[in-house]
C-alpha cells in the first residue's frame, strides 16, 4: 500500500531512533556484540558505580559544610530555600515574595541612584511606606524586575516546596532526589548512546556519566542544574521516540516535557523551536499530520504551564512571564567590560547605566548593551571568546566553586571523568558524525540548545552541565571509532582522530592567568561564617577549648593547593589568594592561642608559625 494512503504516518526516513550502523569487523565489533548480549550486566555496573561514587560523595560532604551551603545568604541556594518556605508559609502564589538582594544587587542600584538623586528620593519614600526593613535599593530592583513577577522560572522552587511538604523542611531531601536523578541520567545517557552509536559507545558514555565529576558536584547543591541535565536527556529520548513512532501520544509526551523544561529554565524555548522545525522537516507537505502534531505538542506544553499562566493572571502579571532577570543577565554578560576570565561576575562600568535606562527589559537591554561596544568586531570577538570558553577546562564558579568542593570531598578530584577529557573527545565526535546529521539530529539539537544560551549569557561551570552530559555520546563515539580504526590498521583515519583530540585537548587545557585563583575567598569566608564561627564562639564562651580547637583545625586543614604548596618566596596572586591566606592565618593564630590554654606548646607553635607564613604570603611582610 502506498504511503499516501496513510496520511498520519511519518515518512520513511533515517531517523535518530533507527538502529545504529552495523559495527565494523574486528575487536570493537566483537565487543559490541558481547555488550549487546550482556546489557543487563552493563546496566548493573553503571548503576552500582553511580551508587558507589554518590555514597562516598555524600559521606565526605556530610563531614563538613557542603550540605549546608544554602545557609549562605548571598547564594541562589539560600534564595531557593527561602522561596520554597515562603510558598509553604501561606503565600502559594508568591505575591509577597521579593526578588533576592545580594551584595551586587545593592552595588548596582546604589551606583545608578548616585547618578540620579531624584530617583533615590523617590525610592526612599516608597521604601518607607513598605516597611522599616525595606531599602531603597530593594525597591528599585523590585520595580525593575516587576512587582509579583517571578525572578527566575518557578518550577524548581515549587518542587523544593513539594519536597519540604512531603518529607520535611530540610534541603537534604532535595539533594537526595537530585542524586537519584543523577543515576537516572546515567541510564538515559546509556540508552540514548546505545541507540545512536551502539553498545560499546553506550557502555563508555554510561560509565562516564555515572562518574562525571562536574555533574556529581552539583547534585549536592540546592540549584536546578542537575534537574536541567535530566530534563535535557528526557527531551532527547522523547524526541527520538516521537520521530520514530509518529504516534500522537509520543508527541504529547514531548510537548509536556518541553513545558516542564520551560517551567524550570527558559533555555528550552530553543528546544521548542527545534522540535517544531523537526516536525516541518519530517512531515514536509503533509500539512494535516504536521499541524495535528504541532498542535498536540503546543497543547501539552500549555497544559503543563497552565498553573503558572493562571497564577500570573491572578496576580496581574503577563501570562507567559516566567522570569524577570533575563535582560539584566544579558547586560551583565555582554557589555564591553565583560571578560570570561575576570574573577568578578558583575562589573560596574556599564551595568548600572544600561539597566537604569532600559529597566532590564530584554530586547531594549540587548540592543543597548550591544550598541555600547566600540565596533561590530568587538561583539564578534566577544562571542568567539565565549565559544572558546565553553569548551575550556575551567569550571568557572558561581554561587560556589567546584574546586572548593574538592577540598572537602576529594572524590570529586579522584574521579577520572571531567571536562578536560570530555571537551576534545566531544568536539572530535561532533565532527565525525556531522555527515550523519539527520540520524543524530536530536542530539545535535540538545547540544545547540545548551550551548547557545551560554554564548548569549554567561559561560559558567554550572550552566555548562547540560551540555557536558549532552556531548558524552559524541565523546564516547569518538573513542570507539578511533579504537575501531586502529584495530583495523586504518592508521591514517585512526591517527588523525587521535591527533585531533590531542591538539584540541592541548588548546582547551591551557592554564589560567596566575591571578585567577581556583579557590575563591568568598567560599572560605562564607563557610566560616555560617558553619564554623558560631560553634567556635559557643565553645570558647563555655571554655571548652578542645571543642573550639577541633572546629578551627578542621577549617585550616582544608587549604587550597596553591597555599599548601607555597614556598617562603611565593606571594599571593590576586585578591582571592590574599583573602584565603589572611582568613587561614587568623584561624591558625586563634587555634594556637587555644592550644596554649590547653598546655600544648608544640601544637601552638606550629599554628603560630603557619599563621605568620600565611600572613607573609598575603601581605609580603
Amino acid at each position: 500500500m502506498s504511503r499516501s494512503s496513510h496520511p498520519t504516518s511519518p515518512p520513511a526516513m533515517p531517523n535518530s531512533a533507527a538502529p545504529p550502523p552495523a559495527p565494523s569487523s574486528g575487536v570493537v565489533s566483537r565487543l559490541d556484540s558481547f555488550l549487546s548480549a550482556h546489557r543487563v550486566w552493563v546496566l548493573a555496573v553503571i548503576v552500582l558505580s553511580s551508587l558507589a561514587v554518590r555514597a562516598v560523595y555524600f559521606r565526605q560532604a556530610n563531614a563538613g559544610p557542603l550540605l549546608r551551603m544554602h545557609e549562605w545568604d548571598q547564594s541562589d541556594m539560600s534564595y531557593y530555600d527561602h522561596w520554597a518556605r515562603t510558598i509553604l508559609d501561606g503565600d502559594p502564589l508568591c505575591e509577597l515574595l521579593w526578588p533576592p538582594h545580594h551584595f551586587w544587587h545593592g552595588l548596582i542600584a546604589e551606583t545608578w541612584m548616585k547618578q540620579n538623586p531624584e530617583l533615590r528620593a523617590e525610592m526612599q519614600r516608597e521604601a518607607e511606606q513598605l516597611g522599616p526593613k525595606i531599602t531603597a535599593e530593594q525597591v528599585l530592583w523590585r520595580n525593575w524586575l516587576g512587582p509579583k513577577r517571578f525572578y527566575q522560572e518557578p518550577g524548581y522552587p515549587y518542587l523544593i516546596a513539594l519536597t519540604y511538604a512531603v518529607c520535611g523542611r530540610s534541603p537534604h531531601w532535595v539533594l537526595l532526589w537530585q542524586m537519584g536523578l543523577g543515576i537516572l541520567s546515567a541510564l538515559l545517557v546509556w540508552r540514548i548512546t546505545n541507540r545512536h552509536f551502539g553498545a560499546t559507545a553506550a557502555a563508555v558514555a554510561g560509565m562516564a556519566a555515572a562518574t562525571c565529576s562536574p555533574t556529581l558536584c552539583y547534585e549536592l547543591l540546592l540549584l536546578r542544574d542537575c534537574l536541567l541535565v535530566f530534563l535535557s536527556l528526557v527531551l532527547v529520548e522523547l524526541t527520538d521516540q516521537a520521530l520514530a513512532r509518529g504516534r500522537l501520544g509520543w508527541w504529547a509526551l514531548l510537548g509536556g516535557a518541553v513545558g516542564c523544561g520551560l517551567a524550570v529554565k527558559g533555555i528550552f524555548n530553543l528546544y521548542l523551536v527545534g522540535v517544531l522545525g523537526l516536525l516541518v522537516a519530517t512531515y514536509w507537505r503533509q500539512w494535516g499530520p504536521m499541524l495535528l502534531r504541532a498542535g498536540v505538542v503546543l497543547a501539552a506544553m500549555l497544559a503543563v504551564l497552565s498553573p503558572i499562566i493562571v497564577r500570573n493572571m491572578a496576580v496581574g502579571v503577563a501570562p507567559f512571564a516566567l522570569a524577570g532577570n533575563a535582560g539584566f543577565a544579558f547586560i551583565q554578560n555582554n557589555a564591553p567590560d565583560y571578560k570570561w576570565i575576570y574573577p568578578n561576575l558583575v562589573n560596574e562600568e556599564y551595568f548600572p547605566e544600561i539597566a537604569g535606562r532600559t529597566g532590564g527589559q530584554l530586547l531594549p537591554a540587548m540592543v543597548a548593551t550591544l550598541r555600547a561596544h566600540p565596533s561590530v568586531w568587538s561583539v564578534v570577538w566577544m562571542y568567539c571568546c565565549k565559544f572558546d570558553a565553553a569548551w575550556h577546562w575551567w569550571e568557572r564558579p558561581d554561587n560556589v566553586s567546584s574546586y572548593f568542593y574538592e577540598l572537602y570531598a576529594p572524590i570529586l578530584r579522584w574521579l577520572p571523568v571531567n571536562f578536560t577529557i570530555i571537551s576534545p573527545l566531544a568536539l572530535v565526535g561532533l565532527g565525525l558524525t556531522l555527515r550523519d546529521f539527520r540520524r543524530h539530529k536530536s542530539l545535535y539539537l540538545v547540544v545547540f540548545v545548551t550551548l547557545v544560551p551560554m554564548l548569549l549569557f554567561n559561560v559558567l561551570g554550572r550552566f555548562r552541565l547540560p551540555m557536558v552530559v549532552a556531548v558524552l555520546p559524541f565523546a564516547a563515539m569518538s573513542v570507539v571509532q578511533a579504537a575501531a580504526w586502529l584495530s583495523e590498521r586504518r592508521w591514517w583515519k585512526g591517527g588523525c582522530t587521535v591527533a585531533a583530540a590531542v591538539l584540541l585537548g592541548v588548546w582547551f587545557s591551557r592554564p589560567l592567568p596566575a591571578e585567577v585563583s581556583l579557590a575563591r575567598g568568598c567560599d572560605f569566608a562564607a563557610t566560616f561564617g555560617f558553619y564554623y564561627q558560631a560553634p567556635v564562639m559557643e565553645a570558647v564562651r563555655g571554655q571548652r577549648w578542645p571543642e573550639a580547637i577541633t572546629y578551627l583545625e578542621n577549617f585550616v586543614r582544608h587549604e587550597p593547593p596553591v597555599l599548601r604548596d607555597a614556598t617562603p618566596a611565593d606571594r599571593a596572586q590576586g585578591r582571592d589568594q590574599q583573602t584565603i591566606a589572611l582568613l587561614l592565618s587568623d584561624a591558625n593564630r586563634h587555634c594556637g592561642g587555644l592550644q596554649l590554654l590547653c598546655g600544648d606548646r608544640a601544637a601552638a607553635e606550629s599554628h603560630f608559625q603557619r599563621s605568620l607564613f600565611l600572613r607573609r604570603y598575603a601581605t609580603g611582610r
